[in-house]
């Protein structure tokens, strides 16, 4: 079964095309600017050092090499999945960060492309945020998994979203377009009406075995068959030990996945939650995976826990 298909809702949507060649980004507005899911209705583009400049295609440092920060107010709200697609052309050398700004001007890179990555451009940033106090983004560049940030501090501390840019440099940088989008945690096609939909429909609860063996949750969580006749869910490539997502669980955020790990199966080393080595353990891609060569030691044990939110 599929779940429903929700339409994003869009926060911030801009094509830079709203000022005169020259003219300052600041105080100017985008074209789409909505008061929900941590957007403001009333946002302007502000800036720090320097001036970001209307260049009749986009957003350009043309003559300006000393320029900082460029943002929108934001707020990322609890369980939410935001995705931020932007698309620029650039020449040499062309750092540009899209980040987060925290009290004070600091910022927390969202994601940053590298020297490498030039002419036309394309990027999308998976923005997770979790139910407790921080958030995981990871960056398609041009298709590409480029890289995958996870980043703890208090959610309530992030103010902004927009543009950083490392001073000096090409001048020919160009931002075409910037659009924030929010999927809602809360979407049909979970856990229960999953659960509803299966032949025959699944009781018993989330933590009510199947005829292998397995929590009717953990069969939703990594897209299981409910007719008893999985394999192991793992799959184990040298030290990677991956387990596979349901994509619906992903886009719904209905679930959180984690890694423990032991020396002993438990019996004085009580199952730790462990992040070290582990990978995509929020929000997309697919896989969540943990590099047990990374804990240490000459004995790892290492188990998945999915937990309905």
């Amino acid at each position: 079964m599929s779940a429903a298909k929700v339409q994003a809702t869009i926060i911030y949507q801009d094509d830079f095309m709203g000022g005169t060649i020259g003219t300052d980004l600041k105080s100017s507005v985008p074209d789409v600017r909505l008061g929900t899911y941590g957007g403001s209705a009333s946002a302007a583009w502000s800036a720090t050092t320097g001036d970001w400049l209307f260049n009749g295609a986009g957003v350009s440092n043309t003559n300006k090499s000393d320029k900082s920060f460029t943002c929108l107010p934001f707020s990322p709200v609890s369980n939410a999945v935001y995705t931020l697609d932007w698309t620029w052309t650039a020449g040499s050398n062309p750092w540009w960060i899209i980040g987060t700004r925290h009290d004070g001007w600091d910022y927390s890179s969202v994601a940053g492309l590298s020297n490498s990555h030039t002419g036309t451009n394309h990027a999308v940033v998976t923005i997770t945020t979790d139910g407790a106090n921080g958030y995981t983004t990871n960056m398609v560049y041009n298709g590409t998994l480029a890289s995958t940030n996870d980043t703890s501090g208090s959610r309530s501390n992030i103010t902004c979203i927009g543009l950083i840019q490392q001073a000096g440099g090409s001048n020919t940088r160009v931002m075409k377009s910037l659009l924030l989008t929010d999927v809602p945690a809360a979407l049909s096609g979970n856990y229960a009406s999953w659960a509803a939909a299966q032949t025959p429909p699944l009781t018993g609860g989330p933590s009510a075995v199947g005829p292998d063996g397995l929590p009717n949750l953990l069969i939703y969580a990594l897209d299981l068959k409910t007719d008893g006749t999985n394999g192991s869910p793992r799959t184990l490539t040298g030290n990677q030990l991956s387990f596979s997502k349901r994509p619906d669980a992903v886009t719904n955020n209905d679930v959180t996945y984690a890694i423990e790990v032991s020396a002993d199966l438990g019996v004085n080393d009580v199952w730790p939650t462990t992040t070290t080595g582990v990978t995509n353990a929020v929000g997309p891609p697919a896989t969540i995976s943990i590099d047990l060569s990374t804990l240490g030691g000459s004995t790892h044990f290492a188990r998945l826990v999915v937990t309905q939110k």
